[in-house]
C-alpha cells in the first residue's frame, strides 16, 4: 500500500515537473529576438587571444624561501586582528557549553551518518 502510494506521488511529481519544463521551455523561446533584429545586426569581430605573459625571472624553491619572510611581515593587519578578535570572543562564549553540545550529539543517528565517511577518508 505504501509503495503504492509512494509511486503515485513520484508519478505526480514527475508529471509536474515535466509539464513545468515545457512550460519554461515555451517562455524561454519567446525571448529570443526576431529575424529582421538579427539580419541588421553587426557581425562580431573576433579577436586572436593575447600572447601569454612572460615567466618571471626569479621562481622556483630559492625564490620562494626568500619571499616567505616578507609574507610574514604582512600578517600583522588590523584586519587580522579584527577576525582573530571575533573568533577568540566567540570560542570563549561557547567554550561553558560545549559539553552540553558534544553530549546532545553524541549517539544521534544523524550525525553518526554525517561523520561515517570520516571514519574512512581520514
Amino acid at each position: 500500500m505504501v509503495q503504492q502510494l509512494v509511486r503515485l506521488r513520484t508519478g505526480r511529481a514527475t508529471l509536474g515537473g515535466v509539464a513545468s519544463l515545457l512550460l519554461l521551455s515555451g517562455a524561454a523561446r519567446a525571448q529570443e529576438a526576431p529575424p529582421e533584429l538579427v539580419a541588421g545586426a553587426v557581425a562580431q569581430v573576433i579577436e586572436s587571444p593575447a600572447p601569454a605573459p612572460p615567466t618571471p625571472r626569479h621562481t622556483g624553491i630559492k625564490a620562494t624561501l626568500k619571499a616567505v619572510p616578507r609574507d610574514f611581515m604582512h600578517l600583522p593587519s588590523r584586519e587580522n586582528l579584527l577576525l582573530t578578535g571575533i573568533g577568540t570572543a566567540a570560542a570563549l562564549v561557547v567554550h561553558p557549553f560545549d559539553d552540553d553540545i558534544n553530549t546532545h550529539f553524541e549517539g544521534t543517528g544523524s550525525s553518526d551518518a554525517f561523520f561515517a565517511p570520516g571514519k574512512y577518508i581520514g
